[in-house]
């Protein structure tokens, strides 16, 4: 249920860009969703068709960038990847920083020309 409140947030964030720039209209939203936010995109998918209508997102393409999780051994410092990965395939050694795959924001919101 959260996505609900996660794309009402998208939608002002962009309807906010276009009144900024004083557009009625927005053609593309496009947002970086990491591995382990835990937010289902289609979920975000379906709440967004809702939630636009008779803003200046009504008919935007939402386009979500599935961001995978990367992590960086503390010991050899590799970068490896994976949500489960807790052993760095290369020197065998438990824990790992994440480097990636937490970050959800709005990328960039298109506006016609």
């Amino acid at each position: 249920m959260h996505e609900y409140y996660v794309t009402e947030e998208i939608i002002r964030i962009a309807c906010e860009t276009a009144k900024q720039h004083q557009s009625p209209v927005i053609n593309r939203i496009t947002v970086v969703v990491g591995e382990l936010t835990g937010i289902v995109s289609e979920s975000v998918e379906f709440y967004f068709d809702v939630l636009a209508r008779d803003t200046a997102a009504e008919g935007a393409i939402l386009h979500i960038v599935p961001q995978p999780v990367s992590r960086l051994c503390r010991h050899c410092q590799s970068e490896f990847h994976g949500a489960n990965a807790w052993v760095c395939p290369e020197c065998g050694e438990p824990g790992e920083l994440i480097k990636n795959g937490r970050e959800f924001y709005v990328e960039s919101v298109d506006l016609p020309d």
